[in-house]
């Protein structure tokens, strides 16, 4: 008579045990944070669009320089002349002019590739 008492609560507390495992074990959204202000923000303040490509997924897919990234960034091409190279974004492109700036503003790890030459170095 003592023992079904005894099973009745071991198998309670299994199960408890068990639900609460089950629910530390799900996976989480991580937040984007944003530092093209000078300050660190999370992506969903931030006015500007966003198109953000993890380093795990940089690393499993062999990416190694922008050129690479076309394939993951919707909207963004680049096109490679004699010379130079052009990138478009959303419509915008780069000119071919040399003597002006870009149209479109390149950064990475904070340094500002004003060429678009510069873009087909590879990152580290």
């Amino acid at each position: 008579m003592y023992q079904i008492p005894f099973t009745r609560t071991a198998l309670g507390a299994a199960i408890f045990a068990a639900t609460t495992t089950m629910a530390v074990a799900q996976p989480m959204l991580e937040e984007v944070v944003v530092t093209a202000q000078k300050r660190t923000e999370s992506l969903q303040d931030v006015p500007i669009s966003v198109n953000a490509v993890a380093g795990d997924k940089m690393m499993e897919a062999g990416i190694t320089n922008m050129e690479a990234l076309t394939a993951y960034v919707p909207n963004f091409s680049m096109n490679q002349t004699g010379l130079t190279s052009n990138i478009t974004i959303r419509g915008i492109s780069s000119g071919v002019n040399q003597a002006f700036e870009q149209s479109v503003g390149m950064y990475v790890d904070d340094i500002y590739y004003g060429r678009a030459q510069l873009a087909r170095s590879p990152l580290l």
